[in-house]
């Protein structure tokens, strides 16, 4: 995974936690990657299986109750969570299954609510694969992680997936306030692409105390009644003769 880090300053409106939610162009999912996805709807799963077809790994349909006999155990929870790389849910039932697996596991995209009350399935579907490409970055500090891609993606999804993070982060953090951009994958060290320079943006003038500046007006004045009271003395150069061979 290629991970877009920011360096911003340190400003209190930057440590509120304040959520954006991402969507990327390209998943940042390999296409040869095998892995499924189940929804969990509210009442009978059944009734969406054919109109939820076009959503890509979608491969089990389950209902609340059903999911709830096969998760009793901690094991079978832990077990779920593995199989499945995205849980997609009802919207209606997004506290349950919070409740159920935990709300970690909601903030970090694992399970993923979805609106289907009174919505035409077109939007479903468009809306499932859109959070499917989707993430949440959470802003609360002077660092900044986002996901824009794989190190197997061609140079132009992580570009397209790279304007779209920044375009979107922008909404929410000043361009001034950033201080360095870098980028990092999940095992080697971070490479800088971006490094501003705040110290040379104004000159730094230290000001001074009130204690320091009266001492400072205190020498001047004795400096000056000293420099008023020396007689200047005429400079005679010496020439010293020069010495004999």
């Amino acid at each position: 995974m290629i991970r877009l880090i920011l360096g911003l300053k340190d400003k209190e409106e930057y440590k509120n936690g304040k959520k954006v939610i991402i969507h990327l162009p390209f998943p940042t999912e390999l296409t040869t990657d095998e892995y499924e996805i189940v929804y969990i709807s509210k009442g009978d799963a059944s009734v969406l299986r054919d109109k939820l077809s076009d959503v890509p790994h979608l491969t089990t349909y389950l209902s609340f109750n059903s999911m709830k006999k096969l998760v009793q155990t901690r094991e079978a929870k832990a077990e779920f969570l593995r199989h499945y790389r995205y849980i997609l849910c009802d919207e209606r039932i997004k506290r349950d299954m919070s409740f159920t697996f935990g709300e970690a596991y909601l903030n970090k995209g694992h399970i993923i609510p979805v609106k289907v009350n009174e919505v035409p399935i077109e939007k479903i579907t468009r809306s499932m694969n859109l959070l499917l490409r989707s993430y949440v970055v959470r802003i609360s500090g002077c660092a900044l992680e986002c996901r824009i891609g794989r190190t197997m993606l061609d140079n132009k999804t992580i570009i397209a997936n790279y304007n779209a993070v920044m375009a979107k982060l922008l909404q929410f953090v000043n361009a001034e306030d950033i201080l360095s951009l870098s980028l990092k994958t999940d095992y080697s060290v971070s490479f800088p692409i971006f490094q501003a320079n705040p110290v040379a943006e104004k000159e730094y003038v230290k000001e001074l105390t009130p204690q320091e500046k009266k001492q400072l007006k205190f020498k001047e004045k004795r400096l000056k009644d000293w420099n008023k009271n020396r007689v200047k003395r005429e400079f005679v150069p010496k020439i010293r003769p020069h010495k004999p061979l």
